[in-house]
């Protein structure tokens, strides 16, 4: 099923790109052919094309018209036909069990400095690259991607994901934050067979048990689906998950030529993005 599917995108994307390429040839060569008809009526014709006036407003016309085509057509058709491929990619997708779905809009547009620093969370200098916007069972993610300077890494946003404190578990050398929105944040004594760093609001001793019961449960199924160094941070209105090494999805780009391993890497990059996301959706113990 996976290499039918392979094969039929990659199919498709040669299609699209080829489509893409013949329609520039053609306008180039219905341009040109105008072009030379205008040169042979003036030359070769009685018709009165040598009026100064005419035949710069014929050669204006005939120019500034090429360049509007070439600068507003062809972008906009590049980006028709890149959509459509993108589009295509996650619509058969959907029959090797990738459930995404790529929404660019994205909803809400979030202050992310902002919001990640109160969170505790910390990104490089370089900021984020890009930012990535998925539907997944109808609930809406956003996907941070930055460098560190040696390695690509991530953060899955979860919007409107509510919760009464503010909670973090880490595996890694990740610092909280000494408060968030007033209410101080302290490490919790917990023994674990994952070497896990546990945080949570002081004000409720609900907290701990909230923190064992959910967060502690996705949390050890993160590590079961991907090894890697995570943060996974509950605040009242969000939850952010920190994965050190998990880059982005290959992009496939409408004019690039690529051998069936980049789109099985792009499906499995994918699958392994939903399921960290799956994970963060579903309820503890």
């Amino acid at each position: 099923m996976e290499l039918k599917f392979i094969d039929g995108i990659r199919a498709y994307h040669v299609r699209l790109s080829r489509r893409y390429t013949l329609e520039a040839i053609i306008s180039i060569f219905v341009l040109f052919a105008l072009s030379l008809t205008l040169i042979v009526l003036e030359l070769f014709t009685e018709i009165d094309l040598k009026v100064p006036f005419y035949r710069l407003f014929i050669w204006i016309t005939l120019y500034v018209g090429l360049f509007l085509f070439i600068v507003i057509y062809f972008p906009l058709r590049y980006q028709k036909l890149q959509n459509a491929l993108n589009a295509e990619f996650f619509k058969r997708a959907s029959a090797v069990k990738i459930d995404l779905i790529p929404n660019p809009l994205g909803g809400t547009k979030f202050d992310y400095n902002s919001l990640l620093k109160a969170a505790g969370i910390s990104v490089p200098l370089t900021g984020i690259k890009t930012i990535a916007r998925y539907e997944f069972t109808k609930r809406l993610f956003h996907v941070l991607y930055f460098n560190d300077g040696e390695k690509e890494s991530a953060i899955i946003h979860l919007p409107m994901k509510e919760s009464p404190y503010y909670l973090q578990i880490n595996n890694g050398n990740f610092a909280p934050p000494e408060q968030y929105e007033g209410t101080p944040i302290v490490k919790i004594a917990y023994v674990s067979p994952y070497n896990l760093q546990y945080y949570a609001t002081s004000s409720a001793t609900n907290a701990k048990i909230y923190l064992r019961k959910e967060i502690e449960t996705r949390f050890v199924k993160f590590l079961k689906i991907y090894d890697a160094k995570y943060q996974y941070v509950a605040t009242y209105t969000d939850e952010f998950l920190k994965v050190e090494g998990l880059s982005s999805p290959l992009r496939l780009r409408l004019g690039g030529r690529y051998n069936n391993e980049r789109y099985a890497r792009r499906l499995a990059s994918l699958r392994l993005l939903q399921s960290l996301m799956l994970a963060m959706l579903e309820r503890g113990k």
